[in-house]
């Protein structure tokens, strides 16, 4: 397994071009993970992803670009760190409404089994529609934990309102701020937003940057540190989910 993908390894795919959005689906998947795929959308301006429904729960950030999410006739506006979560069985249309690439991060729960009928699907989460919700929808709280510095997080930003195969955070680290060494039961995947870092984990180094996807496997004993001049901000998605309290 690799520690670390570069999103910037992906590319254009020719043979979707013409619908004017592509999908990459592979940065995580089972060689890391059953609970969930991670895979990253770019959308060309004036082009669109067709609404259609699926049966997994789906969830969308946007890392960069100007959109609309259209459901059920209406629409939604979205940009840089909106959240799109989407139901299964509920069909979205997104569309770039702007002038560069719209660049969306997307979390697909499993496949369920096939004799799973449509009470089964459903009975995971409480959201019956999908959601938009903007950066500003969520409200920086400090970190506050043995061994850790620097630390501040809008917690549980993707949770059991959606799924019950992972969950998401959102973290922001300050120039020096680290993580001592721990180890966790669960996995834990950043994906880095902003900034640069590095990472030990059971002794080796790693160094990651902007667009970089850092996997730190089970009970693995690791340590972050942002050591560059800005924030270091990052999703970190849990599985199995994390729970916090959000009061």
């Amino acid at each position: 397994m690799n520690v670390i993908t570069a999103t910037s390894n992906w590319y254009w795919s020719p043979a979707t071009a013409a619908a004017g959005h592509a999908i990459s689906t592979g940065l995580i998947g089972p060689e890391y993970t059953d609970a969930y795929s991670l895979g990253l959308a770019r959308i060309e301006p004036g082009g669109s992803i067709p609404a259609r429904a699926s049966v997994r729960n789906q969830a969308y950030f946007v890392m960069d670009g100007e959109g609309v999410a259209l459901c059920a006739g209406a629409g939604r506006e979205i940009s840089r760190g909106s959240l799109v979560k989407v139901p299964c069985g509920v069909a979205i249309e997104l569309r770039n409404s702007g002038a560069s690439p719209l660049w969306l991060l997307t979390i697909c729960d499993p496949a369920p089994e096939p004799r799973a009928g449509a009470g089964e699907l459903q009975s995971a989460r409480q959201l019956s529609e999908a959601e938009v919700l903007s950066a500003e929808s969520f409200a920086w709280k400090a970190f506050e934990a043995t061994g850790v510095q620097g630390y501040e997080l809008k917690p549980t930003i993707v949770g059991d309102e959606l799924t019950q195969a992972y969950s998401v955070d959102l973290m922001r680290v300050a120039p020096g701020g680290y993580s001592e060494a721990h180890t966790d039961l669960g996995r834990h995947a950043f994906v880095i937003l902003e900034g640069v870092g590095q990472v030990i984990i059971d002794g080796q180094t790693f160094c990651f940057q902007h667009g970089d996807i850092v996997k730190v496997p089970p009970g693995s004993l690791h340590e972050l540190r942002n050591h560059g001049e800005n924030s270091l901000v990052f999703l970190t998605i849990y599985d199995p989910p994390r729970r916090r309290k959000t009061s």
